[in-house]
């Protein structure tokens, strides 16, 4: 059978795109036994699928890619989508910190909504169909597959990136698109946590620090200042501020981490060290850190915490002011592409128009999504991006099928 549009892959992007194609002979196949395995497990099940406020402030979301991304955002934005969900019957509800879930807090609701318009538009979501080669014959796109072989006009690349694998983002839809000619930025990691060398805050795991400031540095060079949540883990650092920024980082990497709580300086803290005369030095620091992280502190500062104020002699004391203000650790090295949320890297974006989501390569195909050298931060943000650029690929297929039979 001709197909108008065949649709490469069963996560949000590509049953975004086929929501679009309706009155189209299109197929969406899956490499996988189940469609949206990766979108099912975001958010622990609950599926945090947009984050709410203006869509301008998502540009600066993704990086390097902001001019990119921003036609297909400021196209299909975070307020469609809720509208989406909800003509499907499905609420959603806005969280304290801005990101949007369905209110069943189920992921199963988001995946049915899709499915369910897909199905509607006449769209069939093909299993176990893993496409192994891609030729072109004059306009006519030749798609083996380990079920044989499919023909069709054009083709959306949804592929996913290469995290979390054994949901189907394995990495596969980047070979099938260098194989037409495309450019393929490595894949790494990205919205990963941190492994720390010789990490001696294990015993704060489960702390958080809230807005947490973090310095990294390579090679003594300064590579940036993120604020973000932070939180102590057994093995290292993760939350907001560390996976967001993990797409700048590498091992061997330094980090250096303001322990003392948001609003409070060093000055400060100074100040009082050297006023607090008879007060034992770990009261005092818990003035400006949880108790826990101020006995921490002192331990890795070579401190007795239990010492008072008036004994702590001037190399201690700019020692633990030090390590109060910029604690520096090494990257040992990133989560991998296990524990990864999305991948940094995939089909370069000079090989695609952003205003269309069209190949600038090969005439007839698109791309949406993850498989795009394009990766924003945690809360939503990956997700709306998958969502929108589907919607613009689907909706560009229907114009190119338009114009061609004119």
């Amino acid at each position: 059978m001709m197909y108008d549009c065949i649709i490469i892959g069963a996560g949000p992007a590509g049953l975004m795109a086929g929501c679009t194609l309706e009155n189209t002979n299109t197929i969406i196949l899956e490499g996988t036994q189940k469609a949206a395995q990766k979108l099912l497990l975001s958010g622990a099940g609950q599926c945090n699928f947009t984050h709410d406020g203006q869509i301008r402030t998502f540009f600066s979301r993704f990086g390097d890619k902001e001019k990119f991304v921003r036609k297909a955002l400021s196209g299909y934005t975070n307020k469609d989508v809720q509208d989406f969900f909800k003509t499907q019957g499905i609420e959603n509800f806005v969280r304290e910190d801005g990101k949007v879930f369905p209110k069943s807090l189920d992921a199963w609701d988001v995946f049915r909504g899709l499915r369910d318009q897909v199905n509607r538009n006449g769209i069939k979501i093909q299993t176990d169909v893993k496409v192994l080669e891609i030729s072109q014959d004059q306009d006519i796109f030749k798609l083996m597959t380990s079920k044989g072989q499919y023909l069709s006009k054009t083709i959306v690349f949804a592929t996913g990136g290469a995290s979390y694998p054994m949901t189907g983002s394995d990495g596969s839809g980047h070979t099938l698109a260098k194989s037409l000619g495309h450019k393929v930025i490595p894949a790494k990691p990205a919205l990963t946590p941190v492994y720390i060398q010789d990490f001696k805050l294990v015993d704060l795991a489960g702390i958080s620090f809230k807005n947490g400031q973090l310095s990294h540095y390579r090679d003594q060079k300064k590579m940036g200042t993120y604020i973000g949540d932070i939180l102590i883990t057994h093995t290292g650092l993760s939350g907001p501020g560390i996976l967001d920024n993990s797409r700048y980082m590498t091992s061997g990497d330094e980090l250096r981490l303001k322990i003392l709580n948001e609003d409070c300086t060093k000055e400060e803290l100074e100040k009082d060290l050297l006023s607090g005369n008879k007060k034992q030095i770990k009261t005092v620091l818990a003035e400006y850190m949880t108790r826990r992280t101020a006995e921490k502190l002192a331990e890795i500062s070579g401190v007795d915490k239990d010492k008072i104020c008036a004994e702590l002699n001037k190399k201690d004391r700019k020692r633990l002011l030090a390590n109060a203000e910029a604690y520096s650790m090494t990257i040992k090295q990133l989560g991998n592409m296990k524990s990864a949320m999305v991948t940094a890297g995939g089909v370069s974006t000079k090989d695609v128009v952003g205003s269309s989501m069209a190949s600038k390569k090969v005439e007839g195909v698109f791309f949406a999504g993850e498989v795009l050298d394009v990766d924003g931060d945690s809360g939503g943000f990956n997700i709306q991006w998958a969502f929108s650029s589907g919607k613009l690929a689907g909706e560009s297929v229907r114009k190119y099928l338009s114009a061609s039979k004119q």
